[in-house]
């Protein structure tokens, strides 16, 4: 059987089959996002895709060219190759936490890694050393001795592994999370979010529900990107219009802020 992700419509060849959000029905069709300006609420740019393709990928490209200083995402992108090419770029990622869904009493983030010992410590501050090279998921693998695993009190509570030793995987973006870890808890990160799901989730609802966006008019990826397109142009001059007649466009923005917010 041709797996969902590479089956095509004769109807329209341009449209694939995806998975949507939170269900595991498949549609066909195509993903599109607005890029929404913190200033005036105004989408700045439109993203139309094959359904099939990664949006992920299209978030790399807008952070390579390092077109804005500050970008807010939903989970979907809580991704460690985003965040860390975001903190390589100097550009503010405000995307959540990913939920690893830990089955450990005492989770990884309870032990703290020395960069130099190349080591992880465990709450007993007992030493996780690196025993392996990159498997096959390119993360290393840390854990500790089994002398020093056995006698620990805290055994129960952290592994129910039959060898009786805790072990860690560490991949190449591991660094990357740690420092964003501690951004989440920022009121910055926290007013980005808020503003995300004002802004930015607004917009995109409009679009879908006002003017159908979630149907595609046309055949054809062009088609549906100019369909898409056209929506924005038709939302900003609806926003330009209440902008010019209350007189609030200004050159600085009232929250000081300067980025765009992403709904998709």
């Amino acid at each position: 059987m041709v797996p969902i992700s590479e089956r095509v419509s004769a109807g329209d060849p341009d449209a694939r089959f995806y998975n949507k959000k939170n269900n595991k029905s498949s549609k066909l069709g195509y993903q599109v996002a607005f890029s929404t300006d913190i200033k005036e609420g105004i989408i700045t740019r439109v993203i139309t895709i094959p359904g099939c393709n990664s949006l992920s990928e299209e978030i790399k490209k807008l952070i390579e060219i390092q077109v804005v200083p500050e970008l807010t995402l939903d989970g979907e992108f809580s991704v460690g190759e985003l965040i860390s090419l975001a903190q390589e770029k100097k550009i503010i990622l405000n995307v959540p936490m990913k939920n690893v869904g830990e089955h450990y009493v005492y989770p990884k983030s309870m032990f703290k890694y020395n960069k130099d010992l190349d080591a992880y410590i465990c709450p007993d501050g007992k030493l996780l050393k690196c025993y392996s090279k990159p498997n096959v998921r390119n993360k290393l693998i840390y854990r500790g001795t089994k002398e020093e695993c056995e006698t620990c009190d805290f055994l129960k509570k952290c592994t129910n592994s039959k060898r009786k030793v805790r072990t860690i995987e560490r991949s190449e973006y591991d660094y990357a999370w740690e420092i964003h870890s501690e951004y989440v808890k920022s009121d910055q990160y926290q007013l980005g979010k808020v503003l995300r799901g004002i802004i930015a989730e607004g917009k995109f609802s409009e679009a879908n529900i006002i003017y159908n966006l979630n149907m595609a008019r046309h055949v054809g990826l062009k088609l549906m990107h100019a369909q898409a397109q056209m929506t924005a142009v038709v939302m900003n001059l609806k926003r330009f219009i209440k902008v010019i007649a209350r007189k609030t466009y200004t050159k600085n923005s009232p929250l000081g802020r300067q980025g765009e917010l992403l709904a998709s």
